[in-house]
């Protein structure tokens, strides 16, 4: 099993690329920011454990701060 801190490293790089541009400055994804991912993730999965807004903004703050500390390390 993956320890927390590989989860959330891997979660904050998916983020990361996703909402990201390439090299010639194109987005990489049709979603504009992580308020736009919470969105389409709570539309299409509507009353599923773990994926509500609160725990998504949650979820995903903490794994930018882990991938955050793992680049400065």
């Amino acid at each position: 099993e993956a320890s927390p801190f590989l989860y959330y490293s891997s979660l904050g790089a998916l983020m990361m690329v996703m909402l990201g541009k390439s090299a010639r400055g194109q987005p990489r994804s049709i979603y504009k920011n992580q308020a736009a991912v919470v969105e389409a993730i709570t539309e299409q999965f509507p009353g599923l454990p773990g994926l509500s807004k609160r725990t998504l903004d949650r979820k995903f703050a903490e794994a930018r701060r882990h991938l955050a500390q793992a680049l400065q390390a």
